[in-house]
């Protein structure tokens, strides 16, 4: 694995939205431990574009959230939306790069074990 890649996927943009979309599985698990996961799912992306208004994007992710299994999913497919552009087959080992980063991260604040 490109270890500079890996080094700008843990640094950069993936890294900090998988830390962002485990603070707010622990926010809304501690504040509303009833809610359900679609809901949370719904809030954490609403959430995140009042924040970031980009309604394009915004409807996007909302749309495929029934796709969306574990946290790891939710940051790929947030930052897929978020480059506006489709992935092409030379994305592909960049975005397993940063797959691999997001799970480390996850891993690390001990949400591993997450499913949707």
């Amino acid at each position: 694995m490109n270890w500079f890649i890996k080094l700008l996927a843990k640094h950069g943009t993936p890294g900090s939205t998988a830390n962002w979309a485990c603070s707010q599985y622990l926010k809304f698990k501690k504040d509303y431990p009833n809610l359900e996961d679609v809901e949370f799912l719904e809030q954490v992306v609403k959430g995140r574009y009042k924040v970031l208004p980009d309604k394009e994007v915004e409807d996007y992710v909302l749309e495929r959230l029934d796709g969306v299994q574990s946290l790891t999913n939710l940051v790929t497919l947030i930052l897929v939306a978020e480059n506006k552009r489709k992935p092409t087959m030379a994305d592909l080992g960049y975005l397993a790069t940063v797959e691999y980063t997001v799970q480390e991260v996850i891993d690390k604040r001990g949400l591993a074990s997450v499913r949707f």
